[in-house]
């Protein structure tokens, strides 16, 4: 009877063992899908993260060509009105060159004047000097 009761007790020990075994492996079984699950989630992130930062760098670079298309039109309207001013600039300065050798010619033209050659235009018969510095002293 003994024995039979020891063999019962080790055939429900091994029974026993063997279901911790299988409970172990079924709980490691859990852990591994669980853990693949969280793989799975982690690598829909990293794509979602991937295309959200493309969409951002695609906005960014598109901002950055509108912006340099807009910088270019605002040199090109500068530009256009620095032409234009040159164009003025270069009209005045003809202008001016004009103006200046037609002075020029002018005063080329002019003979110098010798204010201590020149007769007088008054009558010689009448003196300026007034009559008291003609006053001879005594």
């Amino acid at each position: 009877l003994n024995d039979k009761v020891e063999e019962k007790e080790s055939f429900i020990k091994n029974v026993i063992i063997r279901l911790s075994t299988l409970f172990k492996k079924e709980e490691m079984m859990e852990e591994l899908n669980d853990i693949k699950n969280i793989q799975s989630e982690m690598n829909k992130l990293v794509v979602e993260s991937k295309e959200g930062l493309l969409k951002m760098i695609k906005s960014y670079v598109e901002n950055m060509k509108l912006k340099e298309e807009q910088a270019i039109e605002e040199l090109k309207r500068s530009n256009s009105k620095l032409e234009n001013q040159c164009e003025k600039s270069a009209a005045y300065i003809t202008f001016l060159k004009e103006g200046n050798d037609k002075y020029r010619q002018d005063i080329d033209s002019l003979q110098p004047v010798s204010y201590t050659h020149l007769p007088s235009p008054r009558d010689l018969s009448t003196s300026r000097m007034p009559s008291s510095a003609c006053k001879k002293k005594k």
